[in-house]
């Protein structure tokens, strides 16, 4: 699933949102490597409800990738 990044940093699920102005999109792709291979985003608990995604911080970021 695509990402859309929003002027405030907020990042939502493409598929559960409409575009804004100033939104950057992020492919499938780039959202792979973000949330599977780096372990960069995560999705929010209630992801399902309110369709968003939330940077991780570094060094939790490197927990993930290397347990």
């Amino acid at each position: 699933m695509a990402v859309r990044w929003r002027k405030d940093g907020s990042l939502v699920c493409a598929a559960m949102s409409d575009p804004e102005t100033g939104d950057r999109y992020i492919d499938d792709g780039l959202h792979y490597q973000l949330s599977v291979v780096t372990k960069a985003i995560v999705a929010d608990p209630r992801h399902k409800e309110n369709g968003l995604w939330h940077w991780v911080e570094r060094s939790e970021a490197s927990e993930k990738k290397n347990p």
